[in-house]
């Protein structure tokens, strides 16, 4: 190999190494783009994101996607008509008589996951959720899934947390005709195959070196897309917002971070931030809208 062909190999290389692919659904097509990775705004910092999560508070949004990957925690906040009166706990084991206690402060769970050596909790009000109930198995919980699905329940939440799996289920979510599938690989034709029978993606994880995903009738999600990249999505969160959709998830596994989106989730106003401790001040200012 000449000089210049090598030169030439390299530049592609260097030049791949910056892309990631992400899909859209709208009017029933599937459109693959490469998109360029390449900016700076991305900022890590050595404490767990509490000082986000309390600014959050304090703009009066709420915590829509929080997931801990890659030796980060990342946090999306949003302005919601779904949400109000949220807490979050940290414990260092399974936060069971937490949630009992929410439960009996009509709060439901809406989010659930563990990393860096804690499990956190997060319980709203006005999610219009009722009999919700969870589920730990060492197992994947596909019988209590049926069972729950019987009861007239729907899934809410399914990760694979610690050394157990999680699923919480609940009544009044307006999902219906759920599937749930897990994947080794992402599993970009399945989404395909789910958008085209108009079912939407309403759970998206890396959970035990496989990726789980949930499709739902019922979210009110429109327009949804999805993006993975190596890097943090910083550049594909904001081409999101441009496009007046909102972060429904951020996820990270097998080497990339998932990134989804969508119109019509309630959520705006959003703001993303990731910390290497747990974001309890970003929560704060959040909530409070100072």
């Amino acid at each position: 190999m000449d000089f210049s062909k090598a030169l030439l190999l390299f530049l592609l290389i260097t030049l791949s190494s910056h892309y990631s692919s992400f899909a859209t659904k709208s009017d029933n097509q599937l459109d693959y783009t490469l998109k360029s990775s390449d900016d700076n705004s991305m900022s890590f910092t050595a404490y767990f994101p509490e000082k986000e999560i309390e600014e959050g508070y304090r703009n009066r949004k709420y915590i829509t996607s929080l997931s801990y990957g890659n030796g980060v925690w990342a946090l999306v906040m949003s302005r919601s008509s779904k949400y109000n009166n949220q807490i979050w706990r940290t414990r260092i084991e399974f936060p069971k008589d937490e949630i009992k206690k929410g439960w009996e402060d009509n709060k439901t769970i809406t989010t659930l996951t563990y990393g860096n050596g804690l499990w956190v909790l997060v319980m709203s009000e006005n999610t219009g959720y009722y009999s919700q109930s969870w589920k730990t198995r060492i197992e994947f919980p596909k019988d209590e899934i049926r069972k729950g699905w019987d009861e007239g329940k729907t899934i809410t939440h399914l990760e694979y947390c610690k050394d157990k799996w999680v699923l919480v289920m609940s009544k009044g979510t307006g999902l219906k005709e759920q599937t749930w599938m897990t994947r080794n690989d992402f599993p970009k034709d399945e989404i395909k195959k789910n958008w085209d029978k108009n079912k939407l993606v309403t759970l998206l994880n890396y959970s035990k070196g496989k990726w789980v995903i949930v499709f739902s009738k019922g979210s009110g999600y429109y327009g949804q897309s999805w993006r993975t990249r190596i890097e943090f999505p910083s550049t594909e969160i904001k081409e999101l917002w441009d496009a007046q959709k909102s972060v429904i998830s951020v996820t990270y596994g097998d080497g990339v971070w998932a990134l989804l989106g969508a119109k019509g989730t309630g959520f705006y106003g959003q703001i993303w931030r990731t910390r290497v401790n747990f974001p309890k001040d970003e929560i704060t200012r959040g909530w409070s809208g100072s």
